[in-house]
């Protein structure tokens, strides 16, 4: 009996310490004003957006690692300030394109406000073969003369909005055990209308080769059926989909295909995000985020298992010396950082 109760002793002990130190590490944290997060909480999310889902689906650890205290790799850093110049490029040229600029104005336009944008400056200092200032004035260039004649336009609502970039926040209709509100945002690239309908147009910079095996992955997937239900939602407009608009930077080879969700798909992943918002919960009110080791070693390795492998009293200079920090907030429209 001796054994048992130590052992139970044990494990309440190691319980209390992970606890401890969650709160511990998080201090520093708390200050920063992060409006996605529960006041009452910090560890708490109440908008949520797809990276921050489907980062929690994956591991709950890796979620509070990336998402609550908001290290990131400098790779994974280097891609999104990427990712944040090619939307930012695409953004004002159909933006114009919609006021009737003419195209070769507009490119030349494009090119000057990418050169001068502040975050080239950044790009070029990781000194990154494949995303760099030269491949993204390259890439866009050829995007935009490959995609010259799309026989698509953008949506233009009756205000005289241009449906570019747009930021969405709904209510989900449920409550935290405190009883505040539960909303998911995020932001949409581009309205598309075309003879089959209207869809959203999500762009994605890889250096993957365009195969069905690419595209394969979007569905299913949180972030495609969150952009069709917001579709819905928040902008009164039937959406039939996603039109995953996809470049390989590498090669420098573009293709699009369609990722449909039906009504009954929504509906179902809406209804089942409940029990996904309860157990962050469930985790936050307790202060601990455990590890989910069955995905340690997908996509080429979590950049969280040194981390998690090492000694407990090493682990916080691991992420000093190795991550970078980057606050993920939802709830602020793109560029409102």
């Amino acid at each position: 009996m001796d054994g048992v109760e130590t052992k139970k002793e044990t494990k309440k002990e190691t319980k209390k310490e992970t606890k401890k130190e969650t709160k511990k590490e998080t201090k520093k944290e708390e200050e920063r004003v992060n409006g996605a997060f529960s006041m009452k909480n910090p560890l708490l999310q109440l908008i949520w957006d797809a990276t921050s889902l489907g980062t929690f689906k994956e591991c709950p650890r890796k979620y509070y690692l990336q998402v609550v205290r908001g290290y990131t790799t400098k790779q994974t850093a280097l891609a999104l300030d990427f990712g944040i110049l090619f939307h930012e490029g695409l953004e004002n040229f159909y933006k114009r394109k919609s006021k009737g600029v003419p195209f070769e104005e507009n490119v030349h336009t494009t090119m000057k406000e990418l050169m001068t944008s502040p975050l080239r400056a950044n790009i070029d200092s990781y000194e990154d073969k494949d995303r760099n200032s030269f491949t993204l004035v390259n890439t866009i260039l050829s995007y935009l003369d490959h995609y010259k004649d799309e026989a698509c336009e953008t949506v233009v609502f009756s205000d005289g909005t241009i449906g570019i970039e747009l930021h969405f926040q709904f209510e989900t209709g449920l409550e935290t055990g405190e009883g505040e509100k539960i909303s998911i945002a995020g932001h949409i690239d581009r309205l598309l209308k075309q003879d089959i309908g209207v869809f959203i147009a999500d762009h994605k910079t890889t250096v993957r080769p365009l195969t069905s095996y690419y595209f394969d992955q979007y569905n299913p997937d949180t972030q495609m059926t969150i952009y069709t239900i917001a579709g819905n939602i928040c902008f009164s407009t039937p959406i039939n989909g996603v039109q995953v608009d996809a470049v390989d930077i590498r090669k420098g080879e573009f293709s699009r295909q369609l990722t449909l969700r039906s009504k009954e798909i929504c509906e179902e992943w809406l209804a089942e995000s409940e029990y996904w918002f309860k157990l962050a919960e469930f985790f936050a009110v307790r202060g601990v985020f455990p590890a989910n080791d069955k995905s340690c070693n997908k996509y080429s390795g979590c950049p969280f298992k040194a981390y998690c492998t090492a000694p407990r009293g090493l682990r916080e200079q691991i992420l000093q010396e190795d991550f970078v920090k980057r606050t993920w907030d939802p709830s602020k429209p793109r560029g409102g950082e």
